[in-house]
């Protein structure tokens, strides 16, 4: 396990490793996004920002999102900007952080919705994508670190690769790596799958 910053810990009190760095973009379909859309994705990213950064970490969001809208935003992921340093402070707004956040994003919009099963279009690799996690995500594209961290049930197909920590914490449900995976974290429950054989949990 990398060494824990101070700047990640004021996030909250999840455990968090060392730096991410951005991934160049991969080429993947694109999916046409409307401007109401977009305008509504980029004022609830500003106030996810305030929620985790300002607020200790409690994620209130504006508006709830369909698993179609949800797919759509994950396209969107590259086009959000990190948080202006101006509103929150320099730790929280460099790039350093915009992985973490951008995974804690659209697992916020996942946990929320209405729906239960939900497919991502990820043209950037972000971490902690499916924290928490309680439905069923297919994963289009590579993952960062700590995908299904902490999840309680449910199912997370990554239909690519994976980066180190997978499933760190979680307590339950399934995990399916379709690609390569650079490791394993420190689990309390649930199954961990590479390329079909189980690998973490039990039978």
């Amino acid at each position: 396990m990398r060494q824990r910053t101070a700047a990640v810990e004021k996030i909250d009190a999840r455990k968090r490793f060392g730096s991410f760095k951005k991934e160049e973009p991969k080429a993947i379909r694109k999916t046409k996004v409307d401007s109401s859309l977009k305008e509504r994705v980029l004022e609830e990213w500003k106030q996810f920002g305030e929620w985790l950064f300002i607020r200790g970490g409690e994620v209130k969001l504006k508006d709830k999102y369909t698993k179609e809208e949800i797919e759509k935003i994950s396209l969107m992921l590259g086009d959000l900007p990190p948080h202006d340093s101006e509103d929150y402070s320099e730790d929280y707004s460099d790039e350093y952080f915009w992985d973490i956040v951008a995974g804690d994003f659209i697992s916020a919009l996942i946990k929320y919705s209405p729906d239960q099963d939900f497919v991502l279009r990820l043209a950037e690799k972000v971490a902690y994508v499916g924290i928490w996690n309680t439905k069923n995500i297919t994963v289009i594209g590579d993952v960062g670190d700590s995908v299904g961290a902490d999840m309680e049930s449910g199912k997370i197909i990554v239909k690519g690769n994976a980066g180190p920590q997978v499933g760190e914490g979680m307590k339950g449900g399934e995990i399916h790596i379709e690609g390569e995976i650079e490791g394993i974290g420190s689990t309390r429950g649930g199954r961990i799958y590479h390329k079909g054989k189980l690998v973490a949990g039990d039978d």
